[in-house]
């Protein structure tokens, strides 16, 4: 199933989300927007959610580490092509969570960074 909007992607992953009702949305911190904020146990994560991996996804995603103990980027998926920005994501800490129900894993097996709900 093809994801065309993000609000459609934000959907699915609120769907698939285990804790969705600690889930908070359009959060307004300092210098934007968060699209979700979940918050339980004194624990602040911001997930971003885009229609794909580029680099103004990774500006906005370390701008909100200020604000949060862990950032995610949340995608439809992650291609061959996009394995080194993922791999600069990793490198700053911001995990990446694919919604795609068959990937491919850029880094080999499965790691702290890269989930995937399906």
């Amino acid at each position: 199933m093809k994801i065309a909007t993000e609000k459609e992607l934000c959907e699915r992953f609120i769907a698939a989300h285990p804790r969705s009702e600690h889930l908070y949305f359009e959060v307004h911190i300092p210098g934007g927007r968060a699209d979700m904020l979940h918050f339980e146990d004194k624990i602040v994560t911001i997930y971003e959610a885009k229609l794909s991996l580029n680099t103004s996804l990774l500006e906005q995603c370390i701008n909100r580490k200020a604000f949060a103990h862990f950032v995610y980027a949340v995608v439809p998926k992650v291609s061959y092509q996009n394995a080194f920005l993922a791999r600069i994501f990793q490198d700053y800490g911001i995990g990446i969570i694919s919604l795609a129900e068959s990937h491919y894993y850029p880094f080999g097996a499965r790691n702290f960074y890269y989930k995937e709900f399906i």
